[in-house]
């Protein structure tokens, strides 16, 4: 029956665009970070329209969309190259935000990201390996949901004057990071899509 209440949940919720989410919030930068040592640090700049952007998908139906409006993201440059780069992510989950009031609030619960017990999502960078071009792999890890487990990416990095841009398209499990009710016992099982999409555009500039 959860699961059934699930699908019907999933399905019947439309959310916002990610257009849509980008235009009609602002993301609000956290103040999390320690000083770093040796090195340029580079912040978030709110003010360039940060993108950060999840979609989830119900199985059978259509594509579910969120974002989050506080988070904060810090570069440390520790050499001349991009591969010098440690890149830190910060984000309050419970800032969590749809366009849709239900969905919103359900994906709050312990059914997904259980913000009242995991209020923060995190991500380290341990490498930033040249594959090209401007493209580059990040190797980390990331936390969700009080589960830390290793994960890489191919991402676009550029710095020009003192700003670097970096944006991406990825896609990971739910399974892997706990995000589903307690009470499930395999991917998929509460009829909603495992894969989850995760785009991002974000501008760092050197602080001052």
């Amino acid at each position: 029956m959860r699961a059934l209440a699930l699908v019907l949940l999933f399905a019947a919720c439309k959310s916002d665009t990610p257009e849509e989410l980008i235009e009609n919030n602002d993301v609000e930068e956290l103040d999390l970070f320690e000083t770093p040592g040796d090195g340029d640090v580079f912040d978030l700049d709110v003010a360039a329209d940060p993108a950060l952007v999840f979609t989830g998908f119900g199985l059978g139906g259509g594509p579910q969309s969120g974002t989050w409006l506080r988070y904060d993201v810090r570069g440390v440059k520790r050499g001349e190259a991009l591969t010098d780069l440690d890149i830190a992510v910060i984000v309050e989950m419970d800032s969590v935000e749809t366009g849709n009031g239900t969905l919103t609030r359900h994906l709050k619960t312990d059914d997904f990201f259980d913000v009242e017990g995991h209020p923060l999502a995190e991500f380290r960078a341990l490498s930033v390996v040249h594959q090209g071009g401007d493209d580059y792999q990040v190797n980390g890890t990331l936390t969700l949901r009080g589960t830390t487990a290793d994960y890489s990416w191919d991402t676009v990095i550029t710095e020009v004057d003192g700003v670097i841009q970096t944006s991406a398209n990825l896609t990971f499990s739910r399974w892997d990071w706990g995000l589903y009710p307690v009470d499930s016992e395999e991917a998929g099982d509460d009829g909603v899509g495992d894969e989850v999409l995760l785009d991002y555009e974000l501008t760092l500039r050197a602080a001052e």
